[in-house]
């Protein structure tokens, strides 16, 4: 048990993702203790991502676990599936026992928490001398996957002279999935 298991992670994460447990057990008239190997399998085949503890021994007594494992850091976004079929043999004769357990396993990469191409890439005012110019105004965006809320602390740099032109809000917080108006002023 379980027959199905399922595990989420970020693309491109370094970070491993917790192992999941497969509890194996043994009933009926078991005169001697089990062994029992795990194979892992992925669709489509030869995928590195998947694996899990390998072999063990269970009796009507004692029961074992193996764990399963997926790694990430190598994927992109999609959903991948693989099985993890489980074999008990009998420790004594070498017979295999049963039918070998299939448990579905289901891993959905999702994509990394982002800031998305701002719609503009510069401002352009002109005023008459005396006056200011009507503020302009962009949105910033966050996607993909984003543990909490993305800040975003606009820098503005000058050519010449200083403090003429500023972005506000400065910090903003922008939360998962969502945007942020920016408005960019001149006080000349």
């Amino acid at each position: 048990s379980p027959l199905a298991l399922s595990f989420s992670g970020i693309a491109g994460q370094s970070t491993s993702l917790p192992s999941q447990a497969v509890n194996i057990t043994a009933s009926g008239a078991c005169a001697n203790t089990l062994n029992w190997t795990a194979t892992v399998a992925t669709t489509p085949p030869g995928g590195t991502w998947l694996s899990a503890t390998s072999q063990g021994t269970v009796s009507v007594t004692s029961a074992s676990a193996t764990s399963v494992n997926v790694a990430v850091s190598t994927l992109t976004t999609g959903i991948y599936t693989g099985t993890l079929t489980i074999t008990a043999t009998d420790s004594q004769t070498g017979v295999v026992m049963g039918s070998p357990q299939t448990v579905s396993i289901t891993f959905n990469v999702q994509p990394p928490c982002m800031l998305q191409a701002l719609p503009v890439t510069e401002e352009t005012f002109s005023a008459r001398v005396g006056t200011n110019p009507a503020a302009q105004t962009f949105t910033a965006s966050a996607t993909g996957t984003c543990k909490g809320s993305v800040t975003i602390r606009p820098n503005v740099s000058f050519d010449t002279g200083t403090g003429w032109l500023t972005v506000t809000p400065n910090p903003a917080t922008i939360p998962s999935g969502g945007t942020t108006p920016f408005t960019v002023s001149v006080n000349s």
